[in-house]
């Protein structure tokens, strides 16, 4: 497994947002920076800290720099972010890093339309760092939100139409 660094990746800056396709695999690796990746179509296999998920529209995965990932399959059109951890608060970044196990989460349409605004948003203004700081910890927020529901109170709706999963 290899450890991908900042220098890589987002550079100088602290953060790196973009709008890809992705049609090969890549291999197995951790970062030392957060990663947001949202599927805006298509399909493929991630593998998080070794537990698979199929990828489908409306699929979030966020990783941090303990989480190791790879990609097998795809053939799908992301939002993809990464930042470092100083783009945002560590009270809004606390509770995904102190997860234990992945944890699937479903949320409302709503929801969806609104994380995925706001990640459009993130690639159109990644020029201004501030600007994207601040949308980063209201995504944050807005996920620790519904992971906060989901673990108190056990039963979702599974016929929902987004999935992300947070590890």
């Amino acid at each position: 497994m290899k450890k991908l660094s900042k220098s890589m990746f987002i550079g100088s800056d602290d953060m790196a947002a973009s709008k890809k396709n992705i049609t090969e695999s890549c291999f197995a690796h951790f970062h030392e920076f957060c990663e947001i990746e949202y599927v805006l179509n298509g399909s493929g296999k991630c593998t998080l800290n070794g537990q698979d998920f199929e990828m489908e529209k409306g699929m979030l995965f966020f990783m941090t720099p303990v989480d190791f990932h790879t990609v097998k399959g795809a053939d799908a059109t992301v939002i993809n972010i990464m930042f470092s951890s100083e783009m945002t608060t560590q009270k809004n970044l606390l509770p995904f890093t102190n997860l234990v196990a992945p944890k699937a989460i479903e949320t409302t349409l709503e929801n969806c339309g609104f994380i995925e605004t706001v990640l459009k948003e993130i690639v159109k203004n990644k020029n201004n760092p501030q600007f994207c700081s601040a949308l980063i910890d209201v995504l944050l927020l807005k996920l620790t939100e519904r992971l906060n529901v989901v673990t108190q109170d056990k039963e979702y709706n599974h016929s929902q139409k987004m999935t992300f999963y947070i590890i």
